[in-house]
């Protein structure tokens, strides 16, 4: 069962469904798979033979796929998927209180820059959950464009997984959840500090 862990009113993280009780955590590796030659790791990134692509049934995990949704399939809530554009989604934000975003693969950063535009760009205040390959590393900067759900892959470690919000004290750019990069922040301060002598 896959955890879900959601961000409170002041951005702090709990586990709002899945096995909260005790961490996940995956097996160890055998690094000496190959005998010691050192090419066992090649073989994840090696290509996999083209073949028919399987689509994910997106309705039995609880989504309708925007095209679906767009067209009125409205029943459950809607997913992105890489490929799909958020703008298309302008002047139909209105009572919507959940989308998902698909991160297909780890390495896909395409649901980030969704994220940030169903936030900042089209206004959406509903909850917003990153589903698919999410892993513990990605937490922190989803949460910075906008994510507040994040549907864990199985195998993670819950407890890591909360700490993963907290492994930068500050930021040093704009994004869509609101904290105030350092070099402004540093100049409001050294504004107020001269005000007050």
């Amino acid at each position: 069962m896959s955890v879900l862990i959601k961000l409170d009113a002041a951005r702090k993280p709990f586990v709002a469904a899945g096995e909260a009780q005790a961490a996940v955590v995956a097996k160890p590796v055998d690094v000496n798979v190959d005998g010691g030659r050192g090419d066992a790791r090649l073989a994840t990134y090696v290509k996999k033979p083209a073949g028919e692509k399987v689509e994910k049934d997106w309705r039995a995990a609880g989504y309708t796929p925007l095209k679906d949704w767009l067209e009125g399939d409205r029943g459950l809530p809607p997913v992105l998927v890489a490929t799909d554009d958020p703008l298309a989604l302008e002047g139909q934000l209105e009572g919507v209180t959940l989308f998902a975003i698909d991160f297909a693969k780890f390495s896909d950063g395409r649901g980030l820059s969704s994220g940030v535009l169903l936030r900042k760009r089209l206004g959406y205040t509903g909850e917003l959950r990153a589903v698919g390959d999410v892993a513990r590393d990605q937490l922190f900067q989803m949460a910075r464009c906008g994510f507040d759900a994040f549907q864990l892959r199985d195998g993670q470690d819950v407890n890591d997984a909360l700490k993963a919000f907290s492994d930068y004290g500050e930021v040093y750019q704009d994004a869509a959840d609101g904290r105030a990069p350092i070099f402004r922040r540093r100049d409001e301060a050294n504004a107020a500090a001269e005000k007050a002598s």
